[in-house]
């Protein structure tokens, strides 16, 4: 019998995207974009269907790929099952073993200062606040901290840029972040006004942060800063070692 010859087929080209569809895929919320309005706004208490509302805004062809995104990151140790940021997220780029660790900032307000700015922006008709303007309460002095927090970006040394005398320059590490914001609280009681807990890898980085981004903001006063040494879960893991 004669073999037949098989003619190859020749493959389609593949359907170009058009203009409304990369419209589309280019808006698409991403995991570091998802991670970031979670730390913007973890503070207001979080559920999955607020932060699903949040992030695809008028989108709704984009809930359901958040909502598996959510599963995914709670999957992987970004979120805890409360849908908040872990306090150890994982990090492909990590050069301290994988280990982040907790600190508390303290900050003292100047209640004259907030009370003179609130009254400024009531006699110039201010009525809606926005995340560039003096805060003129407490509780705007919350919503920087927790809006700008998640910008904040790590300050590369002239160094290591090589030579030629360039100036240093930032850069937006990729997630996790260096300083990750767990919680930001007006307290009573305690001798401060705010109390603030970040998850931070390096140390130096933790007390720039303080000083470049807390310190700097309008009316604060006076910052303490505290370090966890160790967390119950760490001291759980040692004991089962020995």
């Amino acid at each position: 019998m004669a073999e037949e010859s098989v003619v190859p087929q020749k493959r389609k080209p593949a359907r170009r995207l058009t203009g409304l569809e990369r419209k589309q895929l280019a808006g698409r919320p991403n995991r570091t974009g998802i991670l970031d309005y979670i730390a913007r706004n973890q503070h207001l208490g979080l559920n999955r269907s607020t932060i699903i509302n949040g992030v695809s805004g008028s989108k709704a062809a984009f809930r359901g790929s958040i909502a598996k995104t959510l599963g995914r990151l709670i999957h992987d140790g970004y979120l805890e099952e409360s849908v908040t940021i872990a306090d150890n997220p994982p990090s492909r780029r990590d050069t301290q073993g994988g280990r982040r660790h907790r600190g508390y900032v303290g900050v003292n307000l100047d209640p004259t200062s907030i009370r003179v700015e609130a009254e400024n922006a009531k006699a110039f008709g201010k009525l809606t606040h926005h995340p560039g303007d003096r805060p003129t309460s407490q509780e705007e002095v919350v919503a920087k901290i927790a809006f700008e927090t998640p910008e904040w970006k790590t300050l590369i040394k002239e160094s290591e840029l090589g030579s030629g005398g360039r100036k240093p320059r930032e850069a937006t590490p990729t997630w996790p972040h260096e300083i990750i914001l767990l919680d930001v609280a007006i307290t009573h009681g305690a001798g401060r006004d705010l109390l603030i807990s970040v998850s931070y890898q390096n140390q130096d980085e933790f007390m720039r942060y303080v000083r470049k981004f807390i310190q700097m903001i309008p009316h604060v006063t006076n910052t303490q800063t505290e370090l966890v040494a160790i967390r119950a879960s760490e001291a759980e893991e040692l004991q089962g070692k020995e």
